[in-house]
């Protein structure tokens, strides 16, 4: 864009170009010298005097607001507003002005220092944490087979604590719940006594009370029934009375008595065999038990002759019985213990049979006479003792010992054993 001369601030006078004044040379000049005229290159300027602050859009002003923005313009024209009033205070106002703005300039500064030296720190301290982090993270990793180690035993240790308390919390609660089981136990007992109680009474009310109309009822036609069975069965009871009257008995009287004398003698002798060989044997283990009880270790520094004659006489002291109790009061003592045990036999027998009698007539009067289903068990028969195996060596060890503390009163034992039986019992010799 052009713009007239008469706008521009400054501006540039040419001068004219000097002319040449340095002489010819020619050959019409001689030698000598000669005044040259000098040449001044400065250039050469002069000032216009055109107003400079006119606000015409001709004035040279409107080419520097042609180049700045509206903002700008805006600004610069506030600041020529304020210089204008600026100077129309006095100076030492404007002084004052001068060091009150310094000071909000000097305090600005203090602040901004203030907020760079906060922000500054605020960065060193998030990179001294990333630091810090980083350096933890490292020492972990270096460290992490000890702190795994460490780890596992307190894991270890936690685990058996915690087991330890469990079985404790257990223990207790398990001893809390056996005390209430058994006052529920206790309470339930009582309710089913009385409830037993109860029903026990029921059925013996009902027993006595069908038993009374039966009586009552019924004995009119229990006799009627007996009569025609009286009359139905009385042809054949007859018959069979006379058929055994009009016959001969008298063989088979004699035949049935021979048969059951042989066979009772037979069982005789059988038991008494059995008896016999029972004694023998229980003889025979007495001896051995007290020769085993009596008998002292033999030591190892004796030479062979002499091991084979103690072997040789310890098998013949057991083959002849060797023993240094009487064989009566061996058999005296053997005998009462047989007999102790078949008592305690027999008294298990008597309450076996009592209780099997009592239940067989609750199930007989259940069954017939109540209609009810359901039975008693019934008790279990007990076993027959075996008295050869009853005999341990224990107890023949028990019975050696009492004929050896009683050897005072063995007098007096062969005196009532000799008025009992005629003869005292020998044992055969028994070959092994």
């Amino acid at each position: 864009m052009q713009y007239p001369k008469t706008c521009n601030i400054l501006k540039r006078q040419q001068t004219p170009k000097a002319k040449n004044s340095r002489p010819m040379t020619g050959t019409s000049l001689g030698p000598g010298k000669y005044n040259i005229p000098k040449h001044n290159p400065s250039p050469s300027y002069e000032f216009q005097k055109s107003p400079r602050f006119c606000l015409d859009d001709k004035g040279p002003i409107a080419n520097i607001f042609h180049r700045v923005t509206e903002k700008q313009k805006q600004e610069i024209v506030s600041r020529i507003e304020k210089n204008k009033e600026l100077a129309s205070i006095s100076p030492a106002k404007r002084a004052k002005l001068a060091q009150e703005k310094a000071y909000k300039k000097s305090v600005r500064a203090d602040v901004t220092k203030l907020t760079q030296r906060q922000i500054y720190l605020e960065k060193k301290q998030k990179k001294q944490t990333i630091l810090k982090d980083k350096f933890r993270k490292l020492n972990y990793r270096m460290n992490l087979p000890e702190v795994l180690d460490v780890r596992l035993s307190w894991i270890i240790i936690s685990i058996g604590v915690g087991i330890g308390n469990t079985i404790r919390n257990l223990i207790k609660n398990r001893k809390k719940l056996r005390v209430r089981s058994l006052k529920l136990l206790l309470w339930l007992k009582q309710i089913c006594r009385c409830i037993g109680k109860i029903v026990l009474l029921k059925k013996k009310y009902k027993y006595t009370r069908s038993v009374r109309k039966i009586k009552i009822n019924l004995i009119p036609i229990i006799h009627l029934w007996v009569n025609q069975r009286k009359k139905r069965y009385k042809k054949a009871i007859l018959l069979v009375i006379e058929k055994k009257n009009s016959s001969n008995h008298l063989v088979s009287m004699i035949m049935q008595w021979k048969s059951k004398v042989i066979f009772i003698q037979k069982m005789m002798k059988n038991a008494l065999f059995f008896k016999l060989s029972l004694y023998e044997s229980l003889l025979y283990r007495w001896n051995q038990a007290e020769y085993n009880l009596l008998e002292e270790p033999t030591e190892n520094k004796f030479k062979k002759r002499r091991t084979i004659s103690m072997r040789s006489s310890k098998t013949k002291f057991q083959n002849e019985g060797f023993s240094t109790i009487p064989i009566d009061i061996k058999m005296f003592l053997i005998r009462k213990t047989i007999r102790e045990i078949m008592k305690q036999y027999f008294i298990d027998l008597h309450k076996f049979k009592i209780e099997y009698n009592k239940i067989k007539k609750a199930n007989k009067i259940n069954r017939l006479i109540l209609n009810k289903d359901s039975f008693q068990e019934y008790p279990i028969r007990p076993e027959k003792p075996d008295i050869y195996n009853s005999f341990t060596e224990e107890k023949f060890i028990n019975l050696i010992n009492i004929a050896l503390q009683e050897r005072s009163n063995w007098s007096a034992v062969l005196q009532n054993q000799q008025k009992i039986f005629s003869r005292s019992y020998r044992p055969r010799i028994r070959i092994l």
